[in-house]
C-alpha cells in the first residue's frame, strides 16, 4: 500500500479530532460523524480509495494510514480497519 490518500480521506480523518467523543458515543458512531467532513464531490474518489486499501492492506497498515493524517483518535489495528469498513459501508 503506497497510494497517496485523496483529499476526501484527509477530510475524513480531520473529523477524528480531540473532541469527537463529545459528539459521538463510542467508536461505532465515528464513521458517520467523520463522513460529515467529506465534501460530496470527494465521495466517489474516497470510496475507490477505501476499496483499494481495504483489499490490499493489513490492519496495521490501515492504522498507520490514519495516523499519518494526524488524527487525534488512536485506534488499535482492528479498530482502524473496522472504522474504514464502516465508512465504506456508508458511502
Amino acid at each position: 500500500m503506497r497510494s497517496t490518500p485523496p483529499a476526501g480521506f484527509r477530510r475524513l480523518c480531520s473529523g477524528l479530532h480531540q473532541d469527537v467523543f463529545l459528539e459521538v458515543k463510542g467508536f461505532e458512531g465515528l464513521p458517520a460523524y467523520a463522513l460529515q467532513f467529506v465534501q460530496a464531490e470527494d465521495s466517489t474518489q474516497l470510496k475507490r480509495f477505501l476499496e483499494q486499501v481495504l483489499a490490499g492492506s493489513s490492519s496495521a497498515e490501515l492504522k498507520g494510514l490514519i495516523n499519518r493524517e494526524h488524527a487525534s483518535v488512536r485506534f488499535t489495528a482492528n479498530e482502524a480497519e473496522a472504522f474504514l469498513r464502516g465508512v465504506l459501508a456508508l458511502l
